[in-house]
């Protein structure tokens, strides 16, 4: 009986130092402002950089609701897969996310917000966010700054 306390202790010391290690990864620098995610472009121009977020925004599978070019803003709505919403229920909220593209002198900000839906995860929301943003904000960067000799 011992033994299987200790086992489980150590699963979870493991698990937990597992999920603290994925969220400490490395990637393209983002802050958290009033719970959105705000990413600078430097040397990037606009049409560059909104092209790259709706890229990013599509290979993550968001439906795209709104693309207002000329004001910067984009909206899309995360689509699942057909297994996924007869696990979840085909009418859970999904998750949003919503973009500002804006140039600022040579540069480009971007502003990120994601509403979660009807999700049964075990990190909180802001752990989430960070995480959504970080891997959206770098999958971005991996548009705009390929690295060298990638084609």
């Amino acid at each position: 009986m011992t033994k299987r306390l200790i086992f489980a202790a150590v699963v979870c010391l493991l698990a937990g130092s597992a999920a603290r290690a994925e969220d400490q990864k490395p990637g393209y620098p983002f802050e958290v402002v009033k719970k959105s995610g705000v990413a600078t472009f430097a040397a990037k121009s606009y049409d560059e950089v909104w092209a790259a977020v709706i890229k990013t925004m599509v290979a993550s599978n968001y439906k795209l609701a709104i693309s207002e070019k000329d004001a910067g803003i984009i909206e899309g709505e995360h689509v699942r897969a057909e297994s996924t919403r007869a696990w979840v229920g085909k009418d859970a909220d999904e998750p949003h996310l919503s973009a500002v593209v804006e140039a600022k002198g040579l540069d480009v900000v971007v502003t990120l917000k994601w509403t979660r839906g009807e999700k049964i995860l075990f990190r909180s929301v802001a752990s989430q966010q960070k995480k959504v943003y970080g891997e959206f904000f770098q999958a971005v960067a991996d548009i705009l700054y390929p690295p060298e000799g990638a084609t």
